[in-house]
């Protein structure tokens, strides 16, 4: 990468290729008697040369300047700016790509992921994802840099996009009215039955889901999700509504049936969605796939039972010197997430896997998933935010193990009430989306 004196923010991509060539690194910083602390201090011009070091140094050892995951290509993208070049793309092999985001590939000058990464030997190193993982990953990074170089000047007032409302304001007015008489009788017969009676989340939830074209019988489904089946008929819900067959009916493009739900779901104000159904069906895959094309800021998080609140919130680092650290501590990708959105970016969050969170970690979110605003302990003030969707994904309802799901915890009924728990079931045109790139990259 020749034209490294362009880099914008030479500490981050210190950082970044750090992280995804540790040993590369190594070789550059010791051939020239560099260590952390002497970078710490460095002026922008000699952090360059550093990076320009390490990029020969990943070439040396591999043959190529690869980035092989989405969040080392988002930073090289945030290092080198986002200043269109006049840059001709003439080479089809690597497929379509728009315009713009040519320009900045050309620009920031790194390969696309067909390959994992290897020693020279030939052997693997490391856990890398699998090659259609990058693939995606990559095409994900070049949308993301298209609608960064196309977006609007300050001094532009952004289109708001219009969701259509589906059915019409006059039907919502009837449906609200249906939910509301039908929540109240749901919750006389909680009551009488010894169980904790709902509030007004259901129904606040409900309009929302019916504002963005979520029928009434899907939002009645979705809220007796994990009523016994009897109890379900008595409330009128005498069947499962079929998610992926409502995709389809408002799927556009070559959009897939999950997609296109998930997609309008998002949409809904103030509601979090939580996948739920069998392992391997696409849940994270396409939970993923939605949030890199439609925010700013997307993480995933993989729950388990030893995940910990400083997954949340940061670790206490006393008298270690890294450029993140604010106050003797290091943010969490959680935390660091929550503030960008508070500054407007428009932030996604999974919470993968999520019946399998310890249930103490997981009440200590609420007030995050339902009012925007996380008191993070360190930090000494709370964050408040507003931009930012919550994502969930499990194979059980929360409910604690099962047959098949032996490690799965019982979670709290708070923390399950802030989200929306939907079913999915297997789409055969998922699979057949995933075999047919398979076939493409085999040339098949």
């Amino acid at each position: 990468m020749s034209d490294h004196s362009n880099i914008k923010n030479p500490g981050a991509l210190i950082g970044s290729l750090s992280q995804q060539h540790p040993y590369a690194t190594r070789d550059a910083l010791e051939a020239n008697g560099w260590n952390s602390a002497a970078i710490n201090v460095m002026s922008d011009d000699a952090k360059r040369e550093v990076c320009f070091a390490i990029q020969r140094a990943v070439e040396a050892r591999h043959g190529h300047r690869a980035v092989t995951t989405l969040a080392c290509a988002k930073s090289q993208v945030e290092a080198y700016g986002m200043e269109p070049i006049a840059v001709e793309w003439a080479d089809g092999k690597f497929g379509e790509v728009p315009a713009a985001a040519a320009k900045l590939w050309a620009k920031v000058g790194i390969w696309r992921p067909l390959c994992s990464e290897r020693n020279q030997d030939g052997t693997r190193k490391g856990n890398r994802k699998p090659l259609m993982e990058q693939q995606r990953d990559w095409v994900d990074a070049i949308r993301r840099a298209d609608r960064a170089l196309n977006a609007p000047t300050p001094e532009t007032t952004p289109e708001v996009p219009t969701i259509e409302v589906k059915p019409p304001v006059s039907s919502l007015r009837e449906d609200t009215e249906q939910l509301i008489t039908w929540a109240a009788k749901v919750r006389t017969w909680q009551e009488q039955q010894g169980h904790q009676p709902w509030g007004m989340r259901q129904v606040k939830k409900g309009v929302a889901l019916m504002g963005v074209g979520f029928p009434l019988e899907a939002v009645k489904d979705a809220f007796t999700i994990d009523f016994p089946l009897e109890a379900r008929r008595f409330h009128g819900v005498t069947s499962e509504f079929d998610v992926i067959a409502w995709g389809r009916s408002i799927a556009t493009g070559d959009e897939g049936a999950l997609e296109a739900a998930l997609r309008r779901l998002s949409t809904a104000p103030g509601v979090n969605v939580a996948t739920t159904g069998g392992p391997g069906i696409g849940k994270t895959h396409t939970t993923e796939l939605v949030m890199g094309a439609d925010f700013d800021h997307t993480i995933t998080i993989s729950c388990n039972p030893n995940t910990a609140g400083a997954d949340f919130y940061g670790f206490l680092t006393p008298g270690m010197e890294f450029s993140e650290l604010e106050k003797g501590f290091r943010l969490s990708e959680f935390a660091k997430a929550l503030i960008l959105a508070s500054q407007g970016k428009r932030v996604a969050i999974l919470l993968d896997e999520m019946d399998a969170l310890d249930p103490a970690v997981a009440i200590a979110l609420n007030r995050a998933l339902e009012q925007r605003v996380m008191g993070h302990r360190y930090l000494g003030e709370p964050i408040a935010f507003g931009n930012i969707t919550f994502f969930g994904a499990m194979n059980s309802l929360g409910l604690g193990a099962t047959a098949d799901f032996t490690g799965r915890e019982r979670q709290d009924a708070a923390f399950l009430d802030r989200f929306v728990r939907v079913r999915v079931k297997f789409d055969a045109a998922i699979e057949r989306k995933i075999a047919e790139e398979m076939l493409a990259h085999f040339g098949a």
